[in-house]
C-alpha cells in the first residue's frame, strides 16, 4: 500500500482510491480474524508492551468508530440532493435533524468508504507494529542483541542502548517509506527535466496540465512538495536512530559506511532538494521552516561528536536545497519574490466615472503582444465583464471598456503612439465619464479612433474592486517591455486641467490649490517601490479569496453538523455566483473539515489527531530520543501547516503516508 498509493498517480483517480480502500478492508478483516482467533484459542501473541499508554489508544479507537459512524449516518440521513443543472438544493423528507446529515449523499458515501478503509489501515498497521517478529519473540533480533550485549559491556550507555530499540517491523516500514520517497523524488526531477506532460511518462492527467505544474506521479506540484516535506524529516529521524544504535553497539569501532543506514543521508538530502525543485511556493517555505527546525534539533546534541555530525547534516541539507533551487527551484523563488500585480481598490459595486493615470517607459519598438498597463475589474473570475483595460499593442495605445456580455464594448485607439513617444518616459491618462471617453499623453488629448460593438456601454458601471497592473515581463529585452513607474486610480472623471496638473515624470501632483481644478484624493496611489517589491503572502493567495469567503459562508450556514463529508465541491456549485471555474477543494483543509463535518465533527477529528500524534508525551511504549520524535513531529507538523493553505489531506497518498507516520508515533514515548 505504501508503494501503490503514490505510484498509482498519487491515488488521485477513483480506481486508485478504491484499490486502496479494498486493501484497507483486507487489513481490517485480517486484524478482526486475528483478534477473534486469539480470543477463541486463549492465545497471546508476542507483543511489545504499551504500559500505561493503552487508555489514550482506547479513546482513539472509540473516536475512530464514532467518526466512521458519523460518515455512515450522514450518508444515510441525507437532507437534500444537489441539482447541478439548476445549481440548487432539493430538500428531502424523512430525515432526522439532530443526527449528522449530508446535502450530497453520493459524495458522503464515497467519503465513508474511503475513511473506513483508512481507519482499518491505521489500526491494522499499528497492531502490526506492536507485534514481535519471530526473532524478537525469542530475543534474537540482531539490533536487540547488540543493545543488550552493549548494556552488559558498557554500563554508562545501558539506558540509551536499551531504550532506543524500535520494533523490527517499524524499522522495515520506515526503510520502505524513505527509499520509496527517494525514488519518487528522482522520478519527479527526471520527469520535470524531460519536459513531458504525461505523469511518469505514461499517464495522461485528467485535467490537461503543463510540465512545470506536474511532478512525477503528482498532477499538482504542491501536493508533491507536501509529500516530500512529510517524508524527509522522518528519513532524517530514522537515520539519527540507526546512527545512535550503531554507536551504542559493540561494533562501534567498525569502519564508516559498513551499515546500510548511510543510504538515508543522501535519501533525506534528495527529498529535501526535491521539495524545492517541485516549484511550489508553499512547499519551499515549509521546507525552509522545517530545515530551521531540523537544524536546531540536530545541533542540540550534548556531545561534541553529535554536534559535528549535526553540522555535517545541516551542510548537506543546505547544499541539497541550494542545488535544487539552482536547477529548478527558481520557479518557487521567482513566485515568492514576484512583485504584486493586483491591488484592492476598496470600491464596493462599481464606478460610473473614473480616471487612470500611468507613468511608464514607452518601448522603442512595436510591442508584438498585448501589454496591459491597467486592468480594472471585479476579480479574477469576472475579469471579462464590466471591466476597463488600458493597453499597448504594436504601435497603438488603447482604452477598452467591456460591458455585459463582453461583446458590448467600446474601444479608443491611438494608432501612432509608440513612434510618437518612443523611448521616452510618458504620463498617460484615461478618463471615463457618463458622456465621454478620453486619452491623454503628457496632459494633451490624443487623436484616437473609436470602435464600437453593438452599442457603447457608457452608462454601465465598471466593476472596480481590483486594479491589476502589469509587471515587467522580459528583462532581456527592456526596449520591448514597458516599465510602469507610477499608477493612480481616481473615482471620478478628471478634467483636462486636472490631467495636466498630474504632469511629471515621477507622477507627483502639482495642481492648482483652489477652484474646481483641485485634484481629488486618488483611490489608489501606487509608486514604483510598491510595484517592484515582493508581494505579501496574503496578496499571493488573493486568487483564493472567493473560495475562502464562500467556504466560510457555507460553514456559517451549517455550523454544527456541517454539509456532510466530501460535499464541499457540490455545495460550492450552489453557492458561487460565477461559473468560469470549479474548485474541487477549499485549499484549506482545516476550513474544509469545519465545512463538511461541522463544529462537532471537526472537534472529534482534531481530538483524534491530537491523541495519535501527542501519544509519545505519555508513559508507555518504546522509548525514543527527543531528537527522533522532534524530527518526526516536524514532518507531521509541516503537513498540517500545508493544510492551512492547500489540500494535502484530500490526496489519498499523502493522507495514507501521514497515517502511517501517526501510527508510528502512537507506539513510542519520550518518557521512561
Amino acid at each position: 500500500m505504501v508503494l501503490f498509493s503514490v505510484w498509482a498517480i498519487a491515488s488521485i483517480p477513483a480506481w486508485a482510491v478504491w484499490t486502496m480502500n479494498g486493501a484497507g478492508y483486507a487489513l481490517g478483516l485480517l486484524l478482526a480474524i486475528k483478534w477473534l482467533n486469539c480470543r477463541a484459542a486463549g492465545y497471546e501473541p508476542a507483543r511489545w508492551d504499551e504500559g500505561a499508554g493503552r487508555w489514550p489508544m482506547r479513546l482513539l479507537g472509540t473516536l475512530t468508530v464514532v467518526l466512521v459512524l458519523w460518515c455512515l449516518i450522514s450518508a444515510l440521513n441525507a437532507r437534500a440532493t444537489v441539482d447541478l443543472a439548476q445549481f440548487r438544493l432539493d430538500s428531502r423528507d424523512g430525515t432526522i435533524p439532530w443526527l449528522p446529515h449530508s446535502y450530497d449523499a453520493p459524495s458522503s458515501w464515497f467519503a465513508f468508504w474511503q475513511y473506513l478503509g483508512l481507519a482499518c489501515s491505521f489500526w491494522a498497521i499499528r497492531d502490526w507494529f506492536l507485534g514481535k517478529t519471530r526473532r524478537e519473540g525469542h530475543g534474537r533480533e540482531p539490533d536487540a542483541d547488540l543493545a543488550y550485549r552493549d548494556s552488559e559491556l558498557r554500563t554508562p550507555n545501558r539506558h540509551r542502548a536499551m531504550a532506543e530499540v524500535l520494533p523490527a517491523r517499524l524499522r522495515r516500514l520506515l526503510w520502505v517509506l524513505c527509499l520509496n520517497g527517494a525514488a519518487v523524488a528522482i522520478a519527479g526531477i527526471l520527469q520535470r527535466l524531460s519536459g513531458t506532460t504525461k505523469l511518469l511518462w505514461v499517464f495522461e492527467p485528467v485535467h490537461a496540465g503543463i510540465n512545470r505544474t506536474q511532478f512525477g506521479p503528482f498532477d499538482y506540484y504542491a501536493n508533491a512538495a507536501q509529500y516530500l516535506n512529510l517524508l524527509w524529516p522522518i528519513c532524517l529521524a530514522f537515520w539519527w536512530y540507526l546512527h545512535h544504535a550503531r554507536r551504542s553497539s559493540v561494533r562501534r569501532a567498525a569502519r564508516a559506511g559498513d551499515s546500510p543506514h548511510i543510504l538515508l543521508l543522501p535519501a533525506a538530502s534528495l527529498l529535501f532538494g526535491a521539495a524545492f525543485f517541485a516549484g511550489s511556493r508553499g512547499g519551499a517555505l515549509v521546507a525552509f521552516g522545517l530545515f530551521i527546525v531540523s537544524a536546531g534539533l540536530l545541533l542540540a546534541g550534548s556531545t561534541p561528536h553529535v554536534r559535528r555530525i549535526g553540522i555535517v547534516l545541516v551542510a548537506l541539507l543546505g547544499l541539497a536545497g541550494a542545488g535544487a533551487a539552482r536547477l529548478g527551484g527558481w520557479q518557487a523563488v521567482t513566485r515568492l519574490l514576484e512583485p504584486p500585480t493586483h491591488f484592492s481598490t476598496g470600491v464596493e459595486g462599481g464606478l460610473s466615472d473614473f480616471s487612470l493615470h500611468f507613468v511608464f517607459d514607452c518601448p522603442t519598438e512595436s510591442v508584438a503582444r498585448w501589454w496591459s498597463l491597467a486592468y480594472l475589474m471585479s476579480d479574477s473570475f469576472n475579469a471579462g465583464q464590466n471591466s476597463a483595460l488600458l493597453y499597448v499593442y504594436k504601435d497603438t495605445l488603447g482604452f477598452l471598456l467591456r460591458g455585459n456580455p463582453a461583446t458590448n464594448q467600446i474601444r479608443l485607439v491611438c494608432t501612432n503612439f509608440v513612434p510618437l513617444f518612443s523611448g521616452r518616459r510618458v504620463a498617460v491618462s484615461a478618463v471615463r465619464s457618463q458622456t465621454n471617453l478620453a486619452l491623454y499623453a503628457e496632459g494633451n488629448p490624443l487623436r484616437v479612433v473609436t470602435s464600437r460593438s453593438r452599442f457603447p456601454p457608457l452608462t454601465n458601471q465598471i466593476s472596480a474592486s481590483v486594479l491589476r497592473v502589469q509587471r515587467d515581463r522580459d528583462p532581456k529585452r527592456p526596449s520591448a517591455t514597458p516599465t510602469v513607474h507610477h499608477a493612480q486610480l481616481y473615482a471620478e472623471a478628471l478634467s483636462q486641467t486636472q490631467v495636466r496638473a498630474l504632469l511629471s515624470s515621477s507622477g507627483q501632483r502639482s495642481g492648482d490649490e483652489n477652484g474646481s481644478d483641485q485634484l481629488p484624493v486618488p483611490r489608489l496611489d501606487i509608486p514604483r517601490k510598491a510595484l517592484t517589491g515582493p508581494k505579501s503572502l496574503g496578496a499571493q493567495l488573493q486568487g483564493r479569496t472567493e473560495i475562502y469567503e464562500l467556504g466560510r459562508r457555507i460553514a456559517a450556514d451549517y455550523p454544527w453538523f456541517g454539509s456532510g463529508p466530501g460535499t464541499f465541491s457540490s455545495m460550492y456549485e450552489v453557492y458561487r455566483q460565477t461559473r468560469l471555474t470549479r474548485p474541487w477543494y477549499v485549499h484549506n483543509d482545516w476550513l474544509e473539515t469545519r465545512i463538511t463535518f461541522g463544529r462537532i465533527g471537526a472537534l472529534l477529528v482534531f481530538c483524534a489527531l491530537a491523541l495519535a500524534v501527542l501519544r509519545p508525551l505519555l508513559r508507555g511504549g518504546h522509548r525514543v530520543s527527543a531528537v527522533f520524535l522532534g524530527l518526526v513531529w516536524a514532518g507531521l507538523g509541516g503537513c498540517l501547516v500545508h493544510a492551512r493553505f492547500d489540500y494535502p489531506f484530500q490526496v489519498h497518498s499523502i493522507l495514507f503516508a501521514f497515517l502511517v507516520a501517526a501510527a508510528a508515533t502512537s507506539i513510542v514515548s519520550v518518557r521512561k
